[in-house]
């Protein structure tokens, strides 16, 4: 059981066992959402402990001094049949722990239009209903926003070669308003912001260091993702 102020509680057969900030290591006394995996670890999201893992009376933290998760402020939590645990929070949109890393989805790289997902659901794997604190219930396809072709097709939007070397070609039939490189945990690395006649658009990536990214290339009728290398 996950309380408000009062700490986390084991029930094991017919006693309760409960934990605090004064007789254990859990870094909050507040639980917001909890979910067990197939290892039987508990996993806790809590509003200023971050994320917590739960085995046999031990708590293990994940927080943003000793790992990748972006915040310490978590709303809400679920976890899909790949174990993949993702967390609502305050101030990061929508993170995911896959492993050992954290990958998160918010204002600022994806068409999430509120940084404070309060609750969430899995309508199926890599597909959520956002519960957000100022714009509604917000339907989200991870699957969409990192491989989406058909999204890249409706907007008549296309860049090549990937891999590339030097240069990437940006394909428009449509003006483009921005454009924004972003690493794949998230962190924007370019951003232009400019009414771009559609046309045939080099954009030099010398800066870029090697490895993969998303590029996002927004236009008046919406936003499409596409993934490219960086050789």
């Amino acid at each position: 059981l996950g309380t408000i102020n009062g700490g986390f509680s084991h029930m094991i057969n017919d006693s309760f066992y409960t934990y605090s900030g004064l007789n254990s290591g859990i870094p909050d006394n507040s639980i917001v959402g909890l979910v067990s995996d197939s290892n039987n670890f508990i996993w806790l999201a809590c509003p200023g402990g971050a994320l917590v893992r739960y085995y046999a009376g031990n708590f293990y933290s994940f927080n943003t001094t000793n790992s990748g998760i972006p915040t310490d402020a978590l709303t809400s939590i679920v976890i899909d049949t790949f174990q993949n645990i993702y967390m609502g929070s305050f101030d990061k949109g929508l993170i995911k722990k896959s492993g050992n890393y954290f990958t998160w989805w918010n204002t600022a790289n994806s068409p999430i239009p509120d940084d404070n997902v309060f609750c969430l659901a899995i309508e199926q794997p890599g597909v959520f209903w956002l519960g957000t604190n100022s714009h509604g219930v917000v339907r989200f396809d991870e699957n969409m926003w990192v491989n989406n072709e058909s999204i890249s097709m409706k907007y008549n939007t296309n860049v090549f070669p990937s891999p590339c070397t030097t240069a990437l070609t940006i394909k428009s039939f449509q003006s483009l308003t921005e454009i924004t490189i972003f690493d794949l945990a998230g962190k924007t690395i370019y951003t232009q912001n400019k009414n771009l006649a559609p046309h045939l658009f080099i954009l030099d990536t010398e800066f870029l260091s090697p490895g993969c990214y998303l590029i996002a290339l927004k236009t008046f009728d919406g936003t499409t993702v596409q993934k490219f290398m960086k050789e």
